[in-house]
């Protein structure tokens, strides 16, 4: 009986509750600090330790076990230090060891990164651009669904309406923002002029796609469909985009240290010393070929290793050649060599000028390795680079953790 009349006065007194935990907090802070007071303050603390604890045990009204708690807290911290009187210290502590874990977790375990560009789709996603223009329904959602799509799946929208009549006059390159937003992480605005009238956009620190190597300043225009010969109209849409934020990953640096990577692999890789990448630090690639491989693109658009042809049985490889029809932008279709881009009127030499055709072979040097996208229509890499070290690798890919698409979760690589 006098059990249940504990336990219902716990569950129901907000008093023995709160006797309880001022019973287990004051107990640890006289273990803590002991060698710190003296014999009496210890005795006295007890005394009251062991009053407040045959209250509660004995099922005593709340307001005796209130004044069993208030008699241990005078007397209590009269000789302790009140660890209520340090939050301050004590969050701040918290806070900094946070940031040591998070700093030891991303240098030496899992790293966060954001897929920088559209080199590895549809593996993996770098920034996507929907023209809203080229759409019948492409409407601007209202406010609170733009937020909810930024939130989910890191998507923003442009919308901009002539407010003159004219025709495309110039364009400014992208530059830092000048406002107060200046401190917002590669904030970018991007200016140009329709008749007499200048209008701006304010683009995030993003790549945008630009298969074509474009001058920066034009790239925004090229993918909003702007038309430079079109006379635009009090009203007319001049910019209707939505432009989707590339995958964010999670890439494993631990197990690099005891597993070398293997073909078909995707890697993450420093990109500081290559010419076109300097403005990123890091870029995800997969890896095709080691030191002491032989390399060749054939024709037909698959790597050769070594003599070897890879196709869809090859581990790692089965969706890059599980094309069927003509290279396409943004889908698996194998790899190309130059001869085959110049086919889809690529420049020579724009896209693979280390292949200019399927019959040449590049060698691998030692300690060095080959690195390719699997949107190889629109991919800087090993094709026009050439060979990387193999220390510049980082780690390999582990996750996709936002936005949530398909693509969320663990990679199988």
């Amino acid at each position: 009986m006098k059990w249940t009349i504990i336990i219902w006065r716990w569950l129901s007194s907000r008093t023995y509750r709160g006797a309880l935990d001022e019973y287990r907090r004051t107990r640890t802070q006289l273990r803590r600090q002991r060698d710190l007071i003296a014999d009496e303050g210890a005795t006295a603390i007890l005394a009251d330790l062991a009053r407040l604890r045959l209250a509660i045990a004995s099922g005593e009204a709340p307001v005796v076990v209130g004044a069993a708690r208030e008699e241990l807290r005078t007397h209590a911290y009269s000789w302790l230090e009140d660890p209520r009187h340090n939050r301050l210290k004590d969050y701040t502590e918290m806070a900094l060891t946070a940031i040591v874990v998070v700093m030891v977790l991303r240098t030496f375990f899992a790293q966060p990164m954001q897929v920088p560009t559209a080199s590895m789709q549809p593996t993996l996603f770098g920034v996507t651009i929907t023209n809203l223009l080229a759409q019948p329904d492409g409407a601007i959602p209202p406010w609170w669904r733009q937020v909810w799509e930024h939130a989910l799946y890191g998507r923003s929208y442009y919308h901009l309406v002539a407010r003159a009549a004219g025709k495309f006059v110039k364009v400014e390159p992208p530059q830092p923002v000048p406002s107060w937003l200046g401190w917002l992480p590669g904030l970018r605005e991007q200016r140009f002029q329709i008749g007499p009238e200048w209008y701006s956009v304010r683009l995030p620190g993003l790549e945008l796609p630009n298969p074509f190597g474009l001058p920066p300043e034009y790239v925004f225009l090229y993918l909003a469909g702007l038309n430079p010969d079109h006379v635009y109209q009090p009203g007319d849409d001049l910019v209707k985009l939505a432009i989707t934020t590339g995958d964010h990953v999670l890439i494993d640096r631990f197990s690099i240290n005891f597993h070398r990577p293997q073909r078909g692999e995707i890697v993450v890789f420093r990109a500081q010393d290559i010419s076109k990448l300097h403005d990123n630090e890091y870029y995800l690639k997969r890896l095709v070929a080691l030191d002491g491989d032989t390399v060749q693109i054939g024709d037909d658009r698959h790597l050769r290793i070594n003599g070897v042809r890879l196709d869809s049985a090859t581990p790692h490889f089965d969706e890059v050649y599980s094309f069927r029809g003509p290279p396409v932008d943004g889908e698996y279709s194998g790899h190309i060599n130059d001869r085959t881009a110049q086919r889809l009127r690529m420049k020579r030499g724009f896209l693979a000028p280390l292949f200019p055709n399927g019959s040449t072979v590049r060698h691998v040097g030692a300690g060095q390795i080959m690195v390719m996208g699997d949107n190889t229509v629109s991919s800087y890499d090993s094709r026009a680079f050439g060979e990387l070290s193999e220390s510049a690798i980082l780690g390999r890919l582990l996750a996709v953790y936002w936005p949530l698409t398909p693509r969320f979760g663990f990679s199988v690589n």
